[in-house]
């Protein structure tokens, strides 16, 4: 739980960014690089910090800083002044922005009052997205401090330095650290600490994280009805779960008399049933919406609801027929019209509970030349239309290895194995967080087998960002059996162990 003993004045929100941009202008020395100066962003009605992602132990104000939400609760310790900037962002419209007085090491934090509950003795992962200038040298280091119950400080843990390289262009750098014995909760965290910082530089942060270190920051499971979900999250079955995927084989739904596009949805009806936090719904259409369709679907979403909306889920079987609207077919013409759609998801208000997603087929990025209609990535739209890349990756024969060990298939030559480091080399570049919207083992395979398989899966999700791909993983969602029908017991008991692992859940 993440409790505000107050709240930030946001009332002088406006005129404390322009006094600080201010000051660190009229401190800087003569023929400072001052076109790297971000804008103070005007404070806007209407925007919601409201609760992050599930998982997320941060909300939306110290995570996307966007809107009237500004710097958040963050705040400068050493060398740094915080602004928000809508001149650099890595995702919506907005970023945090660290003026820096002096060359060195910067550093700012989340407040001291602000506490996340945590438990003794797990480990947290904390990541952001960077962009610093092309210089190279310069590391972040990610610290949480930890309290017991008593109020006692039981010290700072700082993960390894991490090294940032000088693309000049947005990065991901994460640390985990593990609470102490007797760790109760964190305040005054994360903490970043940026070094190799030069005379009046500015860097950006954007879309920071503060979750429970386990396979996904989201774990989830399929059901076929909200009802369905809502048993299947019972902490005795799969939950407690924290993603639901459904999908519209038309359009998005629209408004029906005094229900809006929304109230539609199998998510809405999970609402309905549960307490909040509620899950993130990935939430798939396959016709080409007009922008009024749009916002009105956009729109309705409420503001603590996360919502990953896919254009055409799985393009990569579809037929030729299937994208037409820019005047050509297969892959081309499916990047085309997702694009269009992403654009007019964004215009919609570009709230940041609404994510784009392209979720791939994975059975298409396997080698085999009958299956191979994702290999040569036509399908992968470019990273400025997507915030979050997902694969439906299933395992007909699992082998008890991780994901790019893939099935044992029986049929010699057949490298089905390789799908999934077929679509990774596809997605890894673009540096956007990924996900398995759909995964699945055949639970006819001999128990021991299946359990394997999971066990080194989520070791293998857990050890990432790593081997070439430098981005989190967002969502992990189980489909091969619905509901609490999960083919084992020791197989339910083991997806539920993902779920809670390191207090997560």
């Amino acid at each position: 739980m993440r409790t505000k003993i107050r709240w930030p004045v946001l009332i002088i929100a406006a005129a404390t960014a322009l006094f600080t941009t201010a000051l660190w202008l009229a401190l800087a020395p003569a023929g400072a690089a001052q076109a790297a100066i971000p804008p103070p962003k005007a404070v806007e009605a209407g925007v919601a910090s409201g609760p992050g992602e599930p998982g997320n132990l941060l909300d939306y104000a110290d995570s996307d800083f966007e809107g009237a939400s500004g710097t958040g609760d963050w705040t400068g310790v050493s060398n740094a002044l915080l602004v928000q900037s809508d001149r650099q962002a890595y995702l919506h419209e907005d970023s945090l922005a660290d003026l820096i007085f002096r060359p060195g090491t910067s550093v700012f934090q989340v407040s001291s009052a602000v506490r996340a509950d945590v438990a003794s003795g797990a480990a947290y992962t904390v990541g952001g997205y960077f962009l610093v200038p092309a210089a190279g040298g310069q590391t972040v280091t990610w610290g949480l401090s930890f309290y017991a119950a008593s109020g006692a400080s039981l010290g700072t843990v700082n993960a390894p330095a991490v090294s940032l390289n000088d693309s000049g262009g947005w990065q991901y750098a994460a640390g985990t650290m593990t609470a102490p014995a007797g760790a109760a909760y964190v305040a005054g965290s994360p903490i970043v600490s940026y070094s190799g910082a030069n005379s009046h530089e500015v860097i950006y942060l954007d879309e920071v994280s503060f979750s429970p270190h386990r396979a996904a920051q989201m774990i989830g499971a399929y059901a076929p009805t909200a009802a369905a979900w809502q048993k299947a999250d019972n902490t005795s079955q799969l939950g407690p779960l924290q993603s639901n995927k459904e999908f519209f084989s038309g359009p998005l739904p629209a408004a029906q008399g005094s229900e809006s596009p929304f109230q539609q949805t199998r998510c809405y009806a999970l609402e309905q049933l549960i307490t909040p936090p509620y899950p993130a719904c990935i939430i798939a259409y396959k016709a080409q919406e007009t922008q009024a369709a749009i916002d009105a679907f956009v729109q309705s979403v409420p503001a603590d609801q996360l919502v990953i909306l896919v254009y055409w889920q799985e393009p990569e079987g579809a037929g030729a027929e299937s994208f037409s609207a820019c005047g050509t077919t297969g892959g081309p013409a499916f990047v085309c019209e997702f694009g269009q759609q992403a654009a007019e998801i964004r215009a919609a208000g570009d709230d940041p509970n609404v994510l784009v997603g392209m979720d791939a087929e994975g059975y298409q990025y396997s080698s085999a030349a009958q299956h191979d209609r994702g290999t040569g990535c036509a399908f992968v739209p470019p990273a400025a239309d997507v915030d979050v890349y997902l694969e439906d990756h299933y395992e007909g024969y699992p082998s008890g290895n991780d994901p790019p060990s893939g099935d044992a298939m029986p049929q010699s030559g057949t490298p089905f194995e390789q799908e999934w480091s077929n679509w990774l080399a596809c997605v890894s570049p673009t540096g956007k967080p990924v996900g398995l919207a759909e995964y699945g083992l055949n639970h006819m395979i001999a128990p021991a087998v299946v359990d394997g398989a999971l066990q080194a899966d989520d070791g293998y999700l857990a050890g990432l960002p790593g081997g070439g791909l430098n981005a989190p993983v967002l969502v992990w969602e189980y489909w091969w059996c619905g509901g609490d029908k999960f083919g084992s017991s020791g197989s339910t008991a083991l997806w539920r162990s993902f779920e809670t692992q390191n207090g997560g859940g």
